[in-house]
């Protein structure tokens, strides 16, 4: 379990449900039920994201006999429009994949090949919370995904362009930082 990680999922979530249940309970019940709702959904997410890990170390395995596997830290979700869906994001030397937790989900996996990439540019989710990226590839496609450690992400999926490509410096591909 990531501390850090588990104490900012905490705080951010319990603090909107802080103000969301203050609202309708008041302001110190508000606080207190926020942030025990916050915590157990931080908790939630870890034992989450702990068993998603160990079903997609065989997807890993098998990936890895084909496919150099550059990264791939984190469960993520790919939202599109107002629907979510939960999966973990793998980057290769020649791609960003996005494979579902859910098989029966298959056909809405995603597949980046890193040359498509045009811009790829930092999301708040809810307009507050830094944990999402965009991508925006050659074909006018826009893909969105909330993840952890998306400054990691952001580094890794710039070094895996420069080296598939002999890509120009990072202020020229379009990788930005800015609030959704």
């Amino acid at each position: 379990m990531k501390i850090k990680r588990v104490i900012a999922r905490s705080v951010s979530f319990g603090l909107f449900m802080s103000v969301v249940l203050g609202l309708f309970f008041g302001f110190r019940e508000g606080i207190t039920f926020g942030m025990f709702v916050g915590v157990a959904n931080a908790l939630n997410l870890e034992v989450f994201e702990y068993r998603s890990s160990k079903r997609f170390e065989m997807m890993k395995y098998e990936m890895s006999r084909t496919l150099n596997i550059i990264y791939d830290d984190s469960v993520a979700s790919h939202s599109k429009r107002s629907r979510a869906v939960s999966g973990w994001l793998f980057l290769t030397d020649t791609e960003l994949m996005f494979k579902l937790l859910r098989p029966d989900l298959a056909d809405q996996e995603i597949s980046i090949p890193l040359n498509k990439i045009l811009k790829i540019s930092t999301a708040n989710n809810f307009g507050i919370i830094p944990n999402g990226i965009v991508i925006e590839t050659t074909d006018k496609k826009s893909e969105r995904f909330i993840l952890y450690d998306r400054n990691i992400w952001l580094q890794r999926i710039q070094q895996a362009y420069e080296h598939a490509i002999e890509a120009p410096p990072k202020e020229e591909i379009g990788i930005e930082q800015h609030e959704s």
